[in-house]
């Protein structure tokens, strides 16, 4: 029954025991109109035609709590996570995308926590190609944001 349950070779099963994504209140609107610098590549990335979307600002997909301002881990560089702040949750045919605005990184060692500052322009990134599914909160932080890796490998302090 675990076997099953588990899917068998792909993973979880989306049949068994799944409760569904939940979307949080937003609306319908053409994906040009929003996020405009990003229509071209977004609709080269979009198998079926991607004029209409739903965005929303909150999200559970498989149990995870996604938000806006939430911090998305993307890969790791040396060991170091290279973050993106969440910015909406875009959905078509029950695909779910998120734009995110990519973050500059600095290990803070008093606090444990890595001191982001966004960069750079919004991407959009499937739900699907997330390396690392888990969100994480951003915290304010003597007047920076602050992100704590907890789900990340231990730190080694450099001695």
């Amino acid at each position: 029954m675990a076997y099953v349950q588990s899917g068998c070779e792909d993973g979880r099963s989306n049949s068994y025991l799944y409760v569904g994504d939940v979307l949080s209140t937003g609306h319908q609107i053409a994906f040009i109109d929003m996020f405009p610098s990003l229509a071209g590549a977004f609709s080269q990335h979009c198998a079926k035609d991607c004029d209409m979307v739903f965005v929303t600002y909150g999200a559970s997909i498989h149990g995870l709590e996604y938000r806006k301002g939430c911090a998305l881990v993307l890969e790791y560089i040396n060991d170091v996570p290279n973050f993106a702040v969440d910015e909406a949750v875009v959905v078509v045919d029950h695909v779910k995308y998120f734009v995110v605005r990519k973050v500059d990184t600095i290990f803070h060692q008093h606090i444990l926590s890595y001191v982001i500052s966004l960069i750079g322009d919004q991407h959009f990134l499937p739900y699907s190609e997330l390396a690392f599914k888990w969100p994480l909160s951003v915290y304010t932080y003597n007047g920076q944001q602050a992100v704590m890796n907890v789900n990340s490998h231990c730190y080694a302090y450099p001695f």
